[in-house]
């Protein structure tokens, strides 16, 4: 659970980056076996396209399965130094922050695109950097100023450095030049750097572990089905095969295409017109997806209210029917009219109250047989059943510190003693 929570939140970028190619490998396999099972003539494309518009499930596993890719691709265009294929992938990603609320990475990354294609510089690849001589290992400048920054803070970093000038002054002089010196120790013996070494997921060790992770994840999928295969009208989850509502069904079909509009209407009207300033509000869609819209609760009024209303509505006809029947007035209300007890209930939620408003019952309504004020009250010598409230109980005897040190002795020098007490006076004593 906590390996899944960590993916989810990318604790690790390296573990998840892992995790999603393992799933986008065994997602490409799937999509390949179902359109081989299902024997058409048509061609995977137009297949895949007519059965997305049909089956919402098969919809969701294929924008899962789209996204991961173009995500990818991002990864390769920085490792590779190809400034096109960075920008062709943004203008994949761009439409679902429109589609999914995400503003701020909708508003800013148009204006980011748009500047790529007036840069020419970025063309040569300056916009990374490479510090090995390994392929597929090139990483953007400010990822590179971290790596750099962890080199020369070394052990500790800065703390307790800044409360003295001069130490602080000597670690800003010496630390980057103690990084350079440890910089060129460990890449002593490394080749020439004209000479591309491979990656290190290249190696055969790398590789068996990634198709042993593929297969196993293969194997646990369909033992739940093919997601692909699946061509009903609802939303399915993968592993309880529970339908999700049919707004969130809706919103997996229309999520692409939303945002897909509301990014070119925002390049239309915003760079390239300038007809909406770019500080305008974009329009939430407020999509369903796996959470259904939290509705306000209504109050106690209300709900009592509709309990009235419907209950109106529900007597009017039966006494209708009754009269013209000349039926008994005393048979048609003994009977219940609701699922659940008014008295005790409202709306199918058990009525909650505090121990204290009993007391109004017991001691201040004379009418419902209660004590009344003027009486005195006497305590009987034997009782047919004693309740005890166990956390009031608890609280009102001595300590452990007092009376022993363990839970064992504890109930035999001060709880046991206390119920013997109370069993004298009755025949049953209950704690709550």
């Amino acid at each position: 659970m906590a390996a899944a929570t960590s993916f989810l939140k990318a604790s690790n970028v390296m573990r998840t980056r892992y995790a999603h190619q393992v799933t986008v490998v065994v997602l490409h396999s799937l999509l390949q076996q179902a359109y081989e099972d299902s024997g058409t003539e048509m061609v995977l494309e137009d297949c895949v396209e007519r059965v997305a518009h049909e089956s919402p499930t098969f919809s969701f596993w294929l924008l899962v399965y789209k996204y991961q890719q173009s995500i990818f691709m991002f990864i390769r265009a920085h490792c590779e130094r190809k400034i096109e294929l960075m920008v062709t992938t943004l203008q994949k990603l761009v439409p679902l922050f429109f589609a999914l609320d995400h503003h701020n990475y909708a508003r800013w990354l148009p204006v980011f695109i748009k500047d790529m294609d007036c840069l020419p510089e970025f063309e040569k690849g300056h916009w990374t950097v490479t510090r090995s001589n390994r392929r597929f290992s090139a990483m953007p400048i400010d990822q590179a100023h971290e790596q750099a920054n962890k080199r020369v803070k070394g052990v500790g970093g800065i703390i307790g450095l800044t409360e003295n000038p001069d130490m602080l002054e000597r670690w800003i002089v010496t630390g980057p030049e103690i990084s350079r010196v440890l910089e060129e120790f460990t890449t002593v013996n490394d080749s020439d750097d004209s000479e591309w070494r491979p990656h290190h997921e290249e190696g055969s060790a790398s590789q068996q572990r990634f198709q042993r992770h593929t297969k196993d994840l293969m194997e646990l999928l369909l033992s739940n089905g093919n997601p692909f295969e699946e061509s009903s009208k609802d939303l399915v989850t993968l592993d309880n095969k529970v339908c999700e509502s049919a707004a969130a069904a809706a919103s997996v079909l229309k999520v692409e295409s939303m945002g897909q509009e509301q990014y070119n209407n925002f390049k239309k009207n915003v760079l390239d017109s300038h007809d909406t300033p770019l500080t305008a509000p974009i329009k939430r869609n407020n999509l369903m997806l796996f959470h259904e819209k939290k509705t306000r609760k209504k109050t106690a009024a209300k709900l009592r209210m509709q309990h009235f209303k419907r209950h109106a509505e529900l007597y009017v006809k039966p006494f209708i029917v009754l009269e013209s029947r000349s039926g008994n007035l005393d048979d048609f209300f003994c009977h219940e009219s609701s699922p659940y007890p008014p008295a005790l209930s409202c709306e199918g939620s058990l009525n909650s109250c505090t121990k204290s408003d009993l007391l109004f019952y017991i001691l201040g309504n004379p009418k419902s047989g209660g004590i009344s004020d003027s009486e005195e009250i006497v305590a009987p010598d034997l009782y047919d059943f004693i309740v005890i409230d166990g956390g009031a109980l608890i609280h009102s005897l001595p300590g452990t510190t007092v009376q022993g040190k363990t839970f064992e002795s504890y109930f035999d020098k001060v709880f046991c003693p206390r119920d013997q007490r109370d069993l004298k006076r009755s025949t049953r004593v209950d704690i709550v």
